[in-house]
Parts: C-alpha cells; structure tokens; sequence
C-alpha cells in the first residue's frame, strides 16, 4: 500500500474516510463534493461538512486513511444510500455496509482491508492518503467478523 501525503480534496469522487486505520476494527465512512457520510450506532452522518470532518482528525490526531476511488457519484446519490442503510446496525450490519452499497462492491466484501482489495483489483483506487500515522504504520490490522460484532455491541451499550 503506498500512501501518499495528503494535500486537498478532488470534487466528485468517492473517498472513503478510514477512521483509526491502526485499530481493531477501523470506521469507514466516504465523502463526496465536501460532504461526509457515515453510519454509526448512534445514527448517520449525512452530508456532515468534510472540512469538519478533517478537523476532527486533525484536532484529536486520529490516525486514518482518505482513499481517493475512480468512482464520481453526487451527495444525493450517497445520502440515497446511506439513508437505506440507516437501520443496517440494528440488522447487525456495520459501517461498512453503506459504503460497500455507495462504491458498488459485492455484500461479500464484509471487512474494510475486502473492500480495499476489491477497489485495487478493479483499478478503482487513485490515491491513497494518510493523516496521522506512525512511520511504523504498514496496513489496516487484521481482525475477524467476530471482531466487528464485539465492537458493536460495546458501542451499542456504550451508547445505549
């Protein structure tokens, strides 16, 4: 994986935002035209301004990813698909669902490094850009499904 500095956002491509890239499991969410989208446990981003969003990972220096895909779309399209997607975490879906949905990926893609994968394979990947990683950061941990249903679960009680 190369990972490049990041310097600023293109207009009408896909990004999709790796939250805590070094953590087990990572949060995705994707962007488009300076508009956020994420699903949460405790509801939706949508259309949540990505300069805030940047500010966030600045401020709190939360190690992530920005993967620039080959993908436009618009932020009505995006907010169609996570608005379809808000009850996936009651279904015991995660975060991973709407963006899969939003890229056109395969619902076998179950974990972000799949996604990333089939994205590379189908020469859907432009940039990828790091924001506060260590110069020891190689790759997003592996982790399992189980991995997944374990921290949604302790965010749901968290939360509830």
């Amino acid at each position: 994986m190369t990972i490049s500095t990041f310097d600023a956002i293109e207009a009408n491509f896909i990004y999709l935002w790796i939250w805590h890239a070094d953590k087990i499991p990572p949060h995705i969410g994707c962007s488009v035209n300076g508009s956020y989208f994420s699903l949460k446990v405790n509801g939706l981003d949508l259309n949540f301004p990505v300069d805030k969003a940047l500010g966030i990972i600045k401020y709190k220096s939360i190690p992530s990813l920005l993967i620039q895909t080959t993908i436009i779309s618009s932020e009505t399209e995006l907010s169609d698909v996570f608005l379809a997607s808000k009850n996936d975490i009651n279904l015991g879906l995660s975060c991973l669902s709407p963006v899969r949905n939003a890229v056109g990926a395969p619902d076998s893609m179950q974990k972000i490094k799949d996604l990333i994968d089939y994205l590379h394979q189908n020469a859907e990947i432009k940039h990828i850009f790091g924001l506060n990683l260590k110069d020891s950061f190689v790759d997003i941990p592996e982790y399992s499904i189980v991995d997944i249903q374990q921290r949604l679960a302790y965010l749901s009680n968290v939360k509830g």
